[in-house]
């Protein structure tokens, strides 16, 4: 339900073109609330996530929030009145799925559909098939992919849970399983085949994200208790050489380029073409300023970055409010700072 639009117009907070290599910031809004939460672009520069409604005790979480769709300077609040809701992930379609009063939905057009299942979506592709986790009959719960108005359960690694987190337009599921060792282990789903991802010398792996040439990224500990992002194209390998083997990253999305983003000891990394940089690097000293972390959750291949901004650590100060982000590259703006748009 297109039941509110809020006009962005200049976004007073951050769209000031960065002073390092000309990168955008563009800090979102609410719907009257405290936070916001971006979670997932696509490739028309169509942003999904939820933000607040109402405000409540705490700076960082609204009692009340609904999902929305930004399409530049406009964020259509999706509704319904009167209940929570949050957009999740978005098709290069422009179909959206979320989460509602009754669980799992979808929106398209506008207009908003329940699915006979509660549940949590986590990604949608260009056949809008949906994959996520819901819980079992068995009382545990199970990852799901649900397409052609069928909801199939999907099975494990050997173990008695599993989650799908990620899907591509060629039906490839990616998400983490428990293995008949009770080992935790990102999976590869594809052709009926559930493949299984190893470690790097430790306990855990799990599968974040797989792109349209069939790469996973994720992460999965060593043998020395730190926790390194790793990339998949057939050969297992870590995104790039850890500073130190204690250090914690991962990577959470990949676009068909072969960019990604993640986190490195909690803050934001993009890895482009071999070169790490972190996502704060990118900002101007006034923005650095107001935002101490930033999480990206996605990516597109336009190379816009995604995900949630938060004041925490900025001047010493813990906590914080969070709001949703949208970063975007040089190639990606105008001689006087519009972003190009492709819809």
């Amino acid at each position: 339900m297109w039941n509110r639009i809020v006009a962005l117009a200049c976004c007073a907070l951050a769209s000031l073109a960065s002073a390092q290599a000309g990168w955008n910031f563009q800090a979102l809004g609410s719907f009257g609330g405290n936070a916001s939460w971006a979670t997932a672009v696509n490739n028309a520069g169509e942003v999904v996530g939820w933000a607040g409604v109402r405000k409540g005790e705490f700076t960082d979480m609204d009692p009340e929030f609904h999902a929305f769709v930004l399409f530049g300077a406009t964020m259509r609040d999706l509704g319904p009145a009167g209940s929570n809701s949050a957009a999740r992930a978005i098709s290069d379609n422009g179909e959206i799925a979320g989460t509602g009063a009754n669980g799992v939905v979808t929106w398209h057009r506008g207009a908003m559909t329940t699915l006979p299942f509660k549940g949590t979506p986590n990604r949608i592709n260009r056949m809008s098939a949906v994959v996520g986790t819901h819980d079992s009959a068995a009382g545990d719960f199970r990852g799901f992919v649900h397409r052609n108005g069928v909801m199939t359960e999907l099975g494990t690694l050997g173990g008695s849970w599993s989650t799908a987190v990620s899907i591509n337009d060629r039906g490839v599921i990616v998400g983490t399983s428990v293995n008949a060792a009770g080992a935790v282990r990102g999976f590869v789903l594809q052709d009926a085949r559930m493949r299984e991802i190893g470690t790097f010398g430790g306990p855990v792996s799990q599968a974040h994200d797989v792109n349209e040439r069939g790469v996973v990224v994720g992460s999965a500990g060593n043998a020395s208790g730190g926790v390194e992002a790793f990339i998949d194209d057939g050969v297992m390998r870590p995104l790039f050489p850890a500073a130190s083997p204690y250090d914690v990253g991962e990577a959470f999305a990949i676009n068909a380029r072969g960019q990604v983003v993640g986190i490195l000891n909690d803050a934001g990394f993009l890895w482009d073409g071999g070169k790490l940089t972190m996502l704060r690097e990118l900002l101007t000293a006034e923005q650095r300023a107001q935002w101490g972390v930033l999480t990206p959750a996605g990516i597109n291949d336009r190379g816009w970055i995604v995900g949630v901004a938060s004041t925490e650590g900025v001047n010493g100060v813990p906590g914080g409010y969070r709001r949703g982000f949208v970063l975007k590259p040089p190639a990606e703006m105008n001689g006087d700072g519009v972003p190009r748009q492709t819809r």
